[in-house]
């Protein structure tokens, strides 16, 4: 009676077994289904399920759960949401016990392609303690970027603001203001349009760029508190030259140079020196000084146009 009791344990642990080994099949199937359809966090689900099932992680699983875990790794979204940063921590716990389990079975594709994950994640905290130091420290950078830049090209002036520890960025001839997304070091984006901002400590200046454009160089010409310095009071008034007029209005430690006949509206001011101002938005450049305005299109042989101010 022992034996066959035991006969019929055995034989129920390999029938056991087969109908494990077969489900565990079908999940990892459907993990590769969802990995070949781009659904990488259903891939990841059933990964769990496979290894559940088989009470042990496979070699091919981990491989596959590595590679859905980079594809959902976003750099960009790494110091806005603490998931992606516990979504980078299991994914260097991971490579790393797959380059350990593989190394004596030789060099392959796949170890390489984990090795190439494993580098590329490396520059990144690698605990909780180093992840909100890093967070703290761009917090703490962020007012070195704020300002007004200026670009040679027709784009004008942009404004770069922070609030609540995130920086803006504002075109002023299209009115937009959009935040810009944190990369790495001085390294930010414009989610919106694609485009990468990359801010140069040597002398403020900031580059953006885009794969469907040329790159813009803008530079740094004000400093926060520069503005600050002069009573913006003392320009501004109407300004006039035969029966058009202009007026400058201030709006907090801004000058802005307005239409009273409604064809230039809002148009800002950025300091260049003390006593001197310029609107570059508009099609000729307008120089500010406390008695008078200079029209000036360099791009044409025309003489300066110069329009006196009448009353404050």
């Amino acid at each position: 009676m022992k034996i066959i009791t035991t006969i019929l344990f055995i034989l129920s642990s390999i029938i056991t077994f087969a109908q494990g080994g077969a489900m565990a099949d079908l999940k990892f199937e459907e993990a590769e289904t969802a990995f070949n359809n781009q659904d990488y966090e259903t891939t990841i689900k059933k990964l769990d399920e496979f290894d559940k099932l088989l009470g042990s992680i496979k070699d091919k699983s981990l491989y596959l759960r590595i590679i859905s875990q980079d594809k959902l790794f976003d750099p960009t979204k790494l110091y806005e949401n603490e998931s992606q940063f516990n979504l980078l921590s299991s994914l260097r716990k991971n490579t790393n016990a797959y380059l350990k389990a593989m190394e004596s079975n030789g060099l392959d594709e796949r170890y390489r392609e984990v090795y190439g994950i494993s580098e590329k994640i490396e520059k990144y905290p690698k605990d909780k303690t180093a992840f909100q130091l890093e967070i703290k420290k761009i917090n703490d950078n962020l007012d070195k970027y704020v300002g007004v830049y200026d670009s040679n090209t027709n784009l004008g002036a942009i404004h770069i603001t922070k609030d609540n520890n995130r920086l803006y960025i504002k075109c002023y001839l299209s009115k937009n203001i959009l935040p810009l997304k944190f990369v790495e070091n001085d390294e930010y984006l414009i989610e919106e349009y694609l485009h990468k901002v990359k801010f140069t400590s040597e002398n403020l200046s900031l580059e953006v760029d885009s794969e469907y454009s040329t790159k813009n160089i803008f530079e740094k010409r004000i400093k926060a508190l520069e503005i600050e310095i002069e009573n913006l009071d003392n320009y501004t008034g109407i300004y006039t030259i035969g029966d058009y007029k202009l007026e400058i209005t201030k709006k907090g430690n801004t000058l802005y140079l307005h239409s009273l006949a409604d064809t230039i509206v809002d148009l800002p001011f950025r300091k260049v020196e003390k006593g001197k101002y310029v609107c570059n938005e508009a099609t000729s450049i307008v120089y500010l000084s406390k008695e008078k305005l200079i029209f000036h299109n360099e791009n044409s042989n025309l003489e300066p146009i110069t329009i006196k101010k009448i009353k404050p």
